[in-house]
């Protein structure tokens, strides 16, 4: 009788495959935004409403980090501030 897969080994093989396809992604997908800015915007758009930290936390980066690439987005449009001075963002 043939044994199941190990779920872990498998596991781990998805993430490897799919780690290989984004940084395949990046090299080869004409993009006119940075990686890390369409990261931000689908995080933002799965958490939503989402503070600065808890998307700093998402993307495992500084909070200082998430402001200056929220900032940008916010600066192009691309999200909004959903309380003047509060940190929640929605794309």
């Amino acid at each position: 009788m043939a044994s199941s897969p190990d779920p872990h080994a498998l596991g781990t093989d998805l993430l490897v495959t799919m780690a290989r396809l984004t940084r395949w992604a990046a090299r080869n997908a004409p993009t006119a935004m940075p990686a890390a800015h369409l990261r931000a915007l689908s995080q933002i758009d799965e958490l939503e409403p989402v503070r600065i930290g808890e998307l700093a936390d998402a993307d495992r980066c500084s909070q200082p980090t998430m402001s200056v690439l929220v900032r940008r987005l916010e600066e192009r449009g691309l999200v909004e501030r959903l309380v003047p001075g509060r940190s929640h963002f929605r794309g």
